[in-house]
């Protein structure tokens, strides 16, 4: 299990020392990349061997030598094992050689690279200002923080929502956020993580940030009632409707109860006019047991994931610096979600940007048939 070897290698960064100046594994990282020291031979362009790549006192031409892997990576794309063999960065040694992946792993790998050049995710908290309810959240940092955030909308755009009848909805629509719950205090410390991801849709002031993953929610308070009030510190501090995965009914309830429902989406995977429908009987939320919804689910992932994430082009990389969402994605088991919080509060807020479609009407003759298709 590359995990296990992978979990050592981080515990093991001498950057991250303990107080007693060891890390946390009592051990130190090495790693030497395969065109150090490698005897492979130069060609010239009829593939016959000019020149070795160490010259007679031991030293590698490391420009040429580099080169020579790139090109047997750009040769032999696709196969990951040969890239485990001859790493040239660390993370090519933990690639995962099976042919079943589910996602692409090459842009997976391409934004894990690039997260390591850049330092803009902050762990904290948010919390009710002054601590008195329903008023207004902001974000401090801290680091048993049970978030991670890379992006913050402007001022403008924080805790915007309207009242109706008692209930609440976001009046922003920048930002979409998918929620993968749990429910049974029982299982505390033996289940599986509750986990919620925020997705910038689109914002005229970052234009170069569309679909960008800014903010990252894994942890497991010991009752699921927090877990419910900090997503609606979560939607309310970012203005977003959220998408909730339904068959953990509380916390979609516990947003009904504490005045949130505008707040709640319904399955965005249905036709416009079944969707309002649900909405009007109070049905919301996305039963994620289905095949046909777990197979839309990934398949819309599969193109984020192709469409946004890894290297765009020659200047732009995705933006998804949580690499725990990473780690799912390049572990993901379609027929075993259970282990993957991270995957599906991720999928359900790719889910959460779709609109409803309407279908269109064969027929119309009348007021008759347009209530019809909204009811």
């Amino acid at each position: 299990d590359s995990d296990k070897y992978l979990t050592l290698w981080e515990r093991s960064d001498p950057k991250k020392r303990m107080r007693n100046g060891q890390t946390d594994s009592g051990l130190y990282q090495l790693f030497f990349p395969a065109y150090y020291g490698f005897e492979g031979k130069e060609r010239d362009d009829d593939g016959q061997e000019v020149a070795s790549f160490v010259d007679e006192w031991g030293y590698t031409d490391i420009p040429k030598s580099l080169a020579y892997f790139k090109q047997m990576y750009e040769d032999k794309s696709g196969d990951l094992s040969y890239r485990r063999k001859y790493p040239i960065d660390i993370s090519d040694s933990f690639s995962i050689t099976t042919n079943q992946n589910t996602f692409d792993q090459k842009k997976i790998r391409q934004q894990s690279q690039h997260n390591k050049t850049i330092d803009i995710v902050v762990r904290g908290t948010f919390y009710w200002e002054g601590g008195i309810k329903d008023t207004h959240v902001v974000f401090k940092p801290e680091e048993e923080g049970k978030w991670l955030v890379a992006w913050m909308p402007p001022e403008d755009d924080r805790n915007k929502y309207t009242t109706e009848r008692g209930q609440r909805s976001p009046t922003r629509d920048f930002c979409k956020t998918g929620c993968d719950p749990f429910s049974h205090r029982a299982t505390y410390q033996k289940g599986s993580d509750g986990a919620a991801t925020t997705i910038l849709n689109a914002h005229y002031l970052y234009p170069r940030m569309k679909k960008a993953i800014v903010c990252h929610y894994l942890a497991r308070p010991q009752h699921p009632h927090e877990f419910a009030e900090d997503m609606i510190l979560q939607s309310v501090f970012y203005s977003s409707h959220i998408l909730i995965e339904s068959n953990k009914f509380g916390v979609i309830d516990y947003f009904h109860k504490r005045g949130y429902d505008g707040y709640c989406l319904g399955n965005p995977l249905l036709p416009a006019a079944q969707y309002f429908k649900d909405l009007t009987a109070g049905r919301r939320g996305i039963a994620t047991t289905f095949g046909d919804i777990r197979e839309a689910l990934i398949g819309m992932t599969q193109a984020y994931i192709l469409d946004y994430v890894g290297q765009i082009n020659e200047e732009e990389y995705g933006f998804c610096p949580f690499n725990e969402i990473l780690k799912d994605w390049r572990h993901f088991e379609p027929d075993n979600w259970t282990p993957y919080d991270s995957f599906v509060s991720t999928a359900l807020s790719i889910a959460a940007l779709r609109r409803p479609k309407f279908e269109p009407m064969t027929e119309f003759s009348g007021q008759a048939n347009w209530y019809k298709a909204w009811n």
